[in-house]
């Protein structure tokens, strides 16, 4: 089974390599989406849609990202140091 489940994968991101290609064919702006270097490239973007669940978006990211709980509440002090003295 796990043998399977690896076939699928590669398929799955061989497919988004060639839409990565090709990504005029995919967006609504060829000379303006996904024209510089991101984060968040045209791959990672489709890979983390398709892997995405049913929690909110903010987990969703951090998840894919590999950010914990911990991570996140320690950013959030520091933008408003109120949540410290909570």
């Amino acid at each position: 089974m796990q043998k399977y489940c690896n076939i699928v994968k590669n398929k799955l991101n061989a497919i988004i390599c060639n839409m990565e290609k090709n990504i005029s064919d995919f967006v609504v702006d060829p000379k303006r989406d996904f024209v510089r270097k991101s984060e968040l490239s045209f791959s990672k973007t489709m890979r983390f849609i398709l892997g995405m669940g049913s929690q909110a978006l903010s987990s969703e990211l951090m998840e894919f990202y590999g950010l914990s709980l911990a991570t996140n509440l320690l950013t959030k002090s520091f933008q408003n140091p109120t949540l410290l003295h909570m």
